[in-house]
């Protein structure tokens, strides 16, 4: 979305290239831009060409700078982490575009990511990099299942594929084993008590026109989450996952039932009730870039809360270097602006802004998404040692199917606003019973190359028939 000039029609932004650097007129322009969308498969390009870049999704947005990219003809195609923030079912689209190009075109293709699933998926050599030099090379095949690179330490091939959430040489604390059966065991259980928000019927969802009589309201969802314990949220998007989020947090309207926190009712909460709650509830967003106040130095945006909430300047200092501590930042970061962070980093200032008021829920909205796959471990891995030491609940909205594995205790799969399926984390990341869930599985590119093949097989043939 940060790509596409919010100011201007989708159809300006393509047209602009093609008359500067191609010099044919509007109507020309007019025309290979819709022959370019139709490309791309955008559903009702006229109509599309009218939109802004808010009025369209993530998915259609990355077709759109596709459909730029190949505005003038390219002879390659520089493709830049090109479906990092992109939910399963959606990657899985833009990859077979990607694909489709390159055959029918003879586009080559330099894909730069970090997510193996897409080497294994769309490469067929493969160049690994760490600290600026090459450090190891060869087919997709070779450099997956059986990497050379003999550099020790984490920036290794071999170190590379397997510390990714959800790999088998992860050792996930929450995955398939090995893992800590005690913390498992424990922290499934939770503090005694009532769930942080136990389960109630809730219609979280705004209802997409009115109810019909003849057909019933859509069952909405149903969920509750215990102290210690993260729930993971899963689905495509469009689903309803942040949705979700923002109506625990008070920050969408709910058109039915109830969501409650500790006894309270969040939904008809009044402004002081309201604010005595944000003590208990906070939020880690998906990109550390933009929820990070630019101008204001960390110190200052981890003081915000807790001077919001009456806490005396000395304390508050107190606190703020207790914070860095814990995320594992120097003390001299609460004088410096973000701009002087990793995006890693910058998480890690988002993480200790949620803790400073010592929450109990934590909506984590695909917070690692943005990240590389080393970046993505240690944020992980910083989250749940906080768990550990605080009992904190998450509430883990995500699309990566390897990440809420290795996160969750147990997961909830939404599809439309309606929950199809919930469970152990495991169970339903290797068994899942509906059949939506097991189309996720399905689009979710695995670092596996012959596996790759063979579902790009399977699929067409089964186009075929």
């Amino acid at each position: 979305m940060s790509n596409l000039d919010p100011a201007f029609t989708i159809g300006s932004q393509l047209m602009e290239p093609m008359r500067h650097v191609l010099g044919i007129t509007r109507k020309e322009a007019e025309r290979r831009a819709l022959d370019l969308l139709r490309l791309v498969e955008i559903p009702s390009p006229e109509r599309t060409m009218r939109l802004y870049p808010h009025e369209i999704s993530g998915g259609m947005a990355q077709r759109v700078l596709i459909a730029g990219a190949m505005s003038c003809d390219p002879e390659l195609l520089i493709a830049d982490e090109p479906t990092t923030a992109l939910d399963v079912v959606v990657q899985a689209e833009v990859l077979e575009l990607l694909r489709r190009l390159q055959r029918d075109r003879g586009l080559g293709v330099l894909l730069v990511t970090h997510n193996l699933g897409v080497v294994a998926d769309l490469c067929d050599r493969v160049a690994v990099m760490s600290a600026g030099r090459i450090v190891e090379t060869g087919t997709a095949e070779q450099v997956v299942h059986a990497p050379r690179d003999p550099t020790p330490g984490p920036c290794s091939t071999r170190s590379w594929t397997t510390r990714r959430p959800g790999s088998r040489g992860s050792h996930e604390r929450r995955g398939a084993p090995p893992y800590d059966q005690r913390s498992h065991r424990r922290a499934r259980r939770g503090v005694p008590g009532r769930p942080a928000l136990p389960p109630r019927p809730a219609g979280l969802l705004p209802r997409q026109g009115p109810p019909s009589a003849a057909r019933p309201d859509p069952p909405g969802v149903s969920l509750d989450i215990r102290p210690g314990e993260t729930l993971g949220l899963v689905g495509e998007s469009g689903s309803g996952k942040t949705t979700i989020g923002r109506a625990v947090l008070g920050l969408a309207p709910v058109e039915s039932g109830t969501i409650t926190f500790a006894g309270s009712r969040i939904e008809t909460a009044g402004r002081a009730r309201r604010r005595a709650l944000a003590r208990d509830l906070q939020v880690v967003f998906q990109d550390p870039y933009t929820s990070l106040n630019p101008s204001r130095t960390v110190g200052d945006t981890l003081g915000e809360p807790l001077l919001g909430q009456g806490t005396g300047t000395k304390e508050a200092r107190a606190r703020i270097a207790e914070l860095l501590e814990r995320v594992r930042l120097p003390a001299d970061a609460a004088d410096r602006l973000p701009r002087e962070f990793s995006g890693g980093q910058r998480q890690r200032v988002a993480i200790a802004r949620a803790l400073a008021l010592r929450p109990r829920l934590v909506i984590c909205d695909e917070p690692v998404s943005a990240l590389d796959l080393t970046t993505q471990r240690t944020v992980l891995e910083l989250l749940l040692e906080i768990q550990e030491e605080t009992q904190v609940a998450y509430l883990f909205v995500t699309h990566d199917l390897g990440v809420v594995r290795f996160m969750s205790h147990r997961v909830a799969v939404i599809r439309a606003g309606e929950l199809v399926e919930t469970g152990d984390a495991v169970q339903v990341t290797s068994q899942p019973r509906h059949p939506y869930t097991r189309a996720l599985m399905l689009a979710a590119p695995v670092a596996d190359v012959r596996e790759q093949r063979r579902r790009r097989e399977a699929a067409e043939l089964s186009a075929r028939s």
